[in-house]
């Protein structure tokens, strides 16, 4: 038991039995004509087409005892329900609808549907409000060629309103008011629904609406191409290509994407309008991916996740978004689709996924460099090797200028320097800057001779005058016996070899002597 609205449902889950009236299942209904019904799962019915001798199940209502209730399917089905009356009037899952009933969220799957006048899938006649509902099966109208009112959702829309709905099922009558949608719509409303079954009649044939007499058919549609009619007695004919285009359905409440509140759900260009109650929710995430810079566009994915385990989906999974024929390093969106689904199906929402492009390595290393002292500050560099570039980029793809840093900036004497390169910039490129080196050789003098002076000097300070002005302090590195000494400068070296020198221990004296010695500059 439901209760919707302060109304109490008696909620119906089986088919129930050929004759059955319990009131308490799908036959059962014809037990009590004023009650109110609601689905509380799918019913298959193809059990009917062996009931009553082969005239299966028996129509809920007549034109004697109407159905005066309310019907709720709450978005479920009723699948393979067989009726074959080839000499009863008002026949369909109702076969007649009063004034005051309602029925709405329902959908009638793959059945037949047979009888003479006032025959339709869901409804011989309806007096009453028909809304959110289709059918998908075939409904007949007899031999009799002079039957009216045949439709594939309603025979006779007496009054009835019929309001967000749709048939697909073929139409077949022998006789007059035969319609995709409604055979006769007599005083009638039809709003905001289509129909695309083949439809077939001997006069008063339409591919939306058989007859019309004084109702009224607003933003309703039936498609030209399959029903074989390019004519109809109320609504708009359109293309199947337009059928499946959401901008043709003026003033619906649809929507093309998942995940609305939208009455309506279509994919476009791959079906008709969907009653997007009768769809499960499912979410299709594209899966995130990486890679590392190599210059080459970006195509694909890395495959979806679905919200809901193993769907049955149509369709080719395809990609779309900013990730697609992205090159440099950033980040970008994966979009998945192209997946869509029937009315049994699903109501699609597409997730994006993300992409990141890492930046590639790339090694920047200054070349080594070399030169003589000569008293000027060193500046720049030997220029750079690169290590790293991809897909045959050269230096030309980085910004910047080369710049050169360092302990070589400014150097002037003798030694070892880092020349550290720098300057270049890249998004698409990680760079690491490498030092080079930079060697400052001491010059190479010319052959002179100096005057030691003070040899005393050379012992007790370990220093020596320079009397050819070469501007430097000249380090003496050696022993105070006299022999070999070796005089080193800054930025010169000296061999120098000193004779015949012997203190005077006793009191010290300093014996001032001149001698030669040959100066050799050495690297």
């Amino acid at each position: 038991f439901l209760t919707i609205n302060g109304n109490g449902y008696t909620v119906i889950n089986s088919l129930g039995a050929q004759g059955s009236a319990t009131g308490t299942d799908l036959q059962g209904m014809s037990g009590n004509l004023a009650g109110y019904y609601a689905l509380g799962s799918n019913i298959d019915a193809s059990a009917t087409s062996t009931w009553n001798a082969g005239e299966g199940f028996v129509p809920v209502g007549d034109s004697t005892t109407n159905f005066t209730g309310t019907f709720d399917g709450l978005g479920h089905t009723i699948t393979g329900l067989t009726i074959n009356m080839p000499a009863q009037d008002y026949v369909g899952l109702f076969g007649y609808a009063g004034a005051g009933s309602i029925l709405k969220n329902v959908g009638l799957l793959n059945g037949s549907v047979t009888g003479v006048n006032y025959v339709g899938g869901l409804v011989g006649e309806n007096d009453g409000a028909i809304t959110n509902s289709y059918s998908t099966g075939a409904v007949t109208g007899s031999s009799d060629a002079d039957a009216v009112a045949v439709g594939g959702l309603v025979g006779l829309n007496y009054y009835g309103t019929i309001t967000n709905s749709y048939s697909t099922g073929a139409v077949t009558g022998s006789g007059d008011e035969v319609g995709g949608l409604v055979g006769f719509n007599y005083n009638g409303t039809i709003t905001n629904s289509y129909s695309t079954g083949a439809v077939s009649g001997k006069n008063y044939v339409g591919g939306l609406v058989g007859y019309n007499n004084g109702g009224t058919t607003t933003y309703s549609y039936w498609d030209k191409e399959t029903s074989g009619w390019a004519t109809s007695d109320g609504g708009t004919g359109l293309t199947t290509a337009l059928m499946k285009t959401m901008s043709s359905f003026i003033n619906w409440d649809i929507a093309n994407s998942g995940g609305s509140s939208a009455i309506w759900r279509i994919y476009e260009g791959n079906t008709y309008p969907l009653l997007r109650s009768f769809l499960t929710p499912l979410t299709v995430t594209a899966n995130a991916d990486s890679k590392t810079y190599d210059g080459l566009a970006y195509s694909g994915g890395n495959g979806v996740t679905y919200s809901i385990a193993s769907p049955t989906l149509l369709g080719t999974l395809a990609y779309s978004g900013t990730s697609q024929g992205a090159i440099n390093a950033g980040n970008y969106t994966i979009t998945p689709g192209c997946y869509y689904s029937d009315q049994q199906g699903y109501d699609i929402t597409n997730a994006d996924g993300a992409l990141t492009i890492n930046p590639a390595s790339l090694s920047i290393t200054a070349n080594a460099d070399s030169k003589t002292y000569d008293g000027i500050a060193y500046s720049g560099g030997n220029d750079v090797t690169y290590t790293g570039f991809v897909n045959g980029e050269t230096s030309s793809v980085l910004g910047g200028t080369l710049t050169y840093g360092g302990t070589s900036q400014g150097a002037i004497n003798a030694g070892s320097y880092d020349i550290t390169p720098g300057g270049l910039t890249s998004g698409n490129y990680d760079i690491t800057n490498a030092d080079g080196a930079l060697t400052i050789n001491p010059e190479q003098t010319t052959t002179s001779t100096i005057t030691i002076l003070d040899m005393y000097q050379i012992m007790n300070t370990e220093k020596i005058t320079d009397t050819k002005n070469f501007n430097d302090t000249i380090v003496i590195a050696g022993t105070s016996d006299a022999g070999l000494f070796t005089a080193r400068a800054l930025n010169y070296e000296i061999e120098q070899t000193v004779f015949g020198y012997q203190p005077d221990d006793e009191d010290k004296k300093i014996e001032r002597q001149k001698r030669e010695q040959k100066i050799e500059k050495g690297k």
